[in-house]
């Protein structure tokens, strides 16, 4: 079963070898690869038309984020099953086959392994996640030792660090939210799928690491804005009235009150915006 690779990147000269090669050593050889970039300034495209000269390649003419980037992914492959990639995560030979595997016996709609930390390979990134009645997503086992959450399970939501969907899919659902820049944009897919009756599983036999640093680090104003507006938006679509009508508000006072952590004028700006247009879309 051929499998298509969306790999978004952006400024990652640094990690895109390692990040690339890990793809191409897999033990499972039906995959075509697609790199979206998001306006890098650095040498990221240079580098892959060098040494991957079996990648496609798409450099975007303005900079939207990754769920624009996944998008336009899709419509550059045809397989029914697509692995969604972050330039920053490197996977076990072995990952595809345990995936590929897993789907078929299982027969997930999105799928995501163990994410373990690529600085510290036996702490869990992510092994799965969940969204509580407030809107707030936290991943499953993060901190915990590798050898921990083993259990194949239904979860609310998978970090799209390293994600197989099925793309029957996004004819059902539709596919990432455009509007979220970055931040959230996995969680309101996974949450929609969910909520439209679909599969969302974790599957503890497929590694990957996460060089989660290489993205934090960078981490902006613009980043904190986008993540409230963007938790803000999916409580209010994916809800019911009574849920929205109670939790709104307690996510709003919460978001406000993590103002003395810092980042306040973001964080405002994001709560602002999602109550200007809360009714537009």
């Amino acid at each position: 079963m051929k499998v298509s690779f969306i790999i978004t990147t952006y400024n990652n000269q640094d990690f895109i070898e390692k990040c690339l090669e890990s793809v191409f050593n897999q033990d499972y050889d039906e995959f075509d690869v697609t790199l979206v970039d998001d306006c890098s300034s650095d040498r990221t495209t240079q580098i892959v038309k060098k040494s991957f000269p079996k990648v496609k390649i798409i450099v975007k003419k303005k900079q939207s984020g990754p769920s624009k980037s996944r998008n336009i992914g899709i419509k550059q492959t045809n397989s029914d099953l697509i692995v969604f990639m972050d330039s920053d995560v490197v996977l076990k030979k072995d990952w595809l086959k345990k995936m590929v595997s897993f789907q078929k016996k299982y027969n997930p709609d999105i799928v995501g392994g163990k994410l373990l930390y690529y600085s510290e390979k036996n702490i869990i990134n992510s092994a799965g996640g969940r969204i509580n009645w407030l809107g707030f997503a936290y991943d499953i086992g993060r901190g915990k030792p590798a050898n921990k959450h083993n259990k194949i399970k239904q979860v609310d939501f998978l970090c799209s660090a390293a994600i197989l969907v099925k793309r029957d899919l996004f004819s059902e659902i539709g596919k990432f939210d455009p509007g979220y820049f970055y931040g959230f944009e996995d969680a309101d897919l996974c949450w929609r799928a969910n909520k439209n009756g679909f599969n969302v599983m974790y599957n503890p036999f497929a590694i990957a690491y996460h060089d989660v640093s290489r993205t934090v680090k960078n981490m902006s104003d613009k980043v904190y804005f986008h993540g409230v507006k963007n938790r803000l938006d999916s409580l209010n679509k994916n809800s019911c009235l009574l849920r929205k009508v109670i939790a709104i508000p307690i996510h709003i006072i919460l978001t406000l009150l993590s103002c003395l952590l810092g980042h306040c004028k973001p964080k405002i700006k994001g709560v602002l915006y999602f109550l200007n247009n809360v009714n537009k879309k």
